[in-house]
């Protein structure tokens, strides 16, 4: 019967455990795999010397949220870009208008652990070249918040 679907589909809908309670994005194994290329687990962690070779979009901090969200916000304004934070505080919006057009990135964080966060830069439209010049700036403003493994 009708009574009965509905209450086999009431059963099987699991609560989504995803986001904390701040509304940050929480990470399972099968997301974290994905993100970082497949099985190959060594792109977790780039050694010192592959960052200057390829600087991958994402990176790994052991900072606090309100750390990591304080740091990229204002190094997003000392670069003349807009930055708008989310409801949440796991997300900034920024744009940058520029001689070639609006540049637009956002930056976003998701949580590994309670001690870990993922922080990933994404482009959004705009001059590559621009963006990219950009990238290159926050990231070096940032480069104290990226977790280095003691080898």
């Amino acid at each position: 019967s009708a009574q009965d679907m509905a209450e086999a589909i009431k059963d099987g809908v699991e609560e989504d455990e995803s986001k904390d309670d701040g509304g940050m994005r929480k990470l399972n194994a099968f997301e974290i795999v994905a993100m970082f290329g497949g099985m190959n687990l060594n792109n977790i962690i780039v050694a010192t010397t592959e960052r200057h070779v390829h600087r991958p979009p994402q990176f790994i901090s052991d900072k606090s949220q309100d750390e990591i969200m304080g740091k990229v916000k204002s190094a997003l304004a000392e670069l003349e870009f807009s930055p708008e934070v989310d409801a949440s505080g796991s997300a900034i919006a920024a744009h940058k208008l520029t001689s070639h057009g609006e540049v637009t990135m956002s930056v976003r964080l998701s949580s590994l652990s309670d001690t870990f966060h993922v922080v990933t830069i994404v482009r959004g439209r705009g001059d590559l070249m621009e963006y990219s010049k950009a990238y290159d700036r926050l990231v070096g403003a940032c480069s104290d918040l990226v977790y280095h493994h003691a080898a």
